[in-house]
């Protein structure tokens, strides 16, 4: 019979393992162990000054500096056509009268139908999400376009637990990086001093 080396827990047959956990234990470890890599991760932005990350792999302009860089998936909003919707070939009633040796024919309750479109959030690019002291850009992944925005051109920014949500001047729809929760914090809180300065 063998115990949990945290907590004592009696562990059953299922959680023998070469670590000697029970499952909450090895769960609860593997939280703190997140928590202390994310905190890690965020503590050079929390500071006054941004830190400055050297890029090699994307051209950078006259004094531009790079200051976070994370891996991202661009989501736009896209309309979609479906097809149409409501078409209707109507009934054809033959007429008593004949042109030209041929019966004419009148047909009634036509319509032509509209298209019926829908809004889809769809993937348009991958690649790293790179924030500078001039724009927002997105360096690609071979075979995907890339995305540069000053950043005097956003109107507003919104940061979700996965992703950062960006608004650009004169465009009717937002740009969408989906993220992981470290690197939407990180440039979020880029994005805040370097939009306040």
């Amino acid at each position: 019979m063998t115990y949990c080396k945290e907590c004592g827990h009696k562990l059953g047959f299922l959680e023998h393992t070469a670590d000697g956990l029970c499952n909450g234990c090895r769960q609860r470890l593997a939280q703190e162990q997140a928590e202390k890599a994310h905190a890690a991760a965020i503590a050079p932005y929390t500071g006054a000054e941004l830190p400055i990350i050297t890029v090699t792999d994307a051209i950078m302009k006259k004094g531009e500096t790079a200051c976070c860089r994370t891996a991202t998936v661009l989501k736009e909003t896209k309309t979609v056509n479906l097809g149409y919707s409501g078409a209707s070939h109507g009934v054809s009633i033959p007429l008593p009268i004949k042109v030209g040796g041929f019966p004419v024919r009148y047909r009634v309750g036509q319509s032509r139908g509209h298209i019926v479109k829908h809004d889809e959030l769809l993937e348009t690019s991958r690649g790293d999400l790179i924030i500078s002291n001039q724009r927002l850009f997105l360096s690609p992944f071979a075979g995907h376009k890339p995305l540069s925005v000053p950043l005097s051109k956003i109107a507003s920014f919104h940061v979700y637990e996965n992703g950062l949500e960006v608004w650009q001047d004169s465009k009717e729809r937002p740009y969408l990086f989906v993220l992981n929760a470290t690197g939407s914090e990180i440039c979020g809180l880029c994005l805040d001093k370097l939009l306040r300065a």
